[in-house]
């Protein structure tokens, strides 16, 4: 699988041409949609790790497309493209919905390029690999592997994956786990966090080395047996 992954999503079919173009030689696998349902398609069967998206779009229009996208990801960047006068309001409503940039189409289409390929980097490092007892986590598929078997995951089990690794056998609180990977502490996302803890701990189990344990009170940590 390709690591740099982008959807472009406009009605505009020439610009999205050329950026597709643009993009392909800059190494990027490319998905494309030109309205707001087609891009919420593309986004949850592809999960591309960036999306620069255009606001006016038939069917659902880039507002929309963008609270759904946030409800089920608050992570992957979302550039903004318009080419209307944005209202301040407007751009702090934005902001305040999830959009991580905004990039008018005055721009040329290096510029365009140029900006998505700098946040690109200042998000995503596809050297994430991590290594823990005999299973190895890529955060780039995202993936868990381990004696030739390979677990899909996602970018959720995959984030939760990674926090506990990087505290590996130290506790880390369930209120920050929630807030770092779901983005509130709520009871649903409780019970979700409950959820995805024992199908982890279903693969682990058939392998005996690892095991994410529950403390009582305080939140989970991930051992070695």
């Amino acid at each position: 699988m390709t690591f740099r992954t982008i959807l472009i999503a406009d009605d505009d079919t020439g610009l999205i041409k050329v950026l597709e173009k643009a993009f392909i030689e800059k190494d990027f696998k490319v998905y494309t949609a030109d309205n707001g349902i087609d891009t919420l398609k593309q986004f949850y069967d592809f999960k591309p790790k960036i999306i620069l998206m255009d606001i006016d779009m038939p069917d659902k229009d880039g507002w929309e497309v963008l609270k759904q996208i946030r409800h089920e990801n608050r992570l992957i960047p979302i550039l903004i493209m318009t080419g209307k006068y944005l209202k301040e309001v407007d751009a702090i409503k934005s902001f305040n919905d999830g959009a991580t940039l905004f990039i008018r189409k005055t721009l040329s289409y290096k510029e365009i390029i140029a900006s998505v390929e700098s946040l690109f980097k200042l998000t995503y490092s596809p050297e994430e690999i991590f290594s823990f007892g005999q299973f190895t986590l890529n955060m780039s598929s995202p993936s868990l592997f381990t004696n030739n078997e390979e677990f899909p995951l996602t970018d959720r089990e995959a984030q939760l994956l990674c926090l506990l690794i990087k505290n590996m056998n130290q506790t880390v609180e369930t209120k920050n786990i929630l807030n770092s990977v779901w983005g509130n502490d709520s009871q649903s996302n409780n019970q979700m966090l409950r959820n995805v803890i024992a199908k982890l701990n279903k693969w682990f189990e058939k392998f005996g080395e690892i095991h994410i344990k529950s403390v009582y009170g305080k939140g989970y940590l991930l051992k070695n047996l």
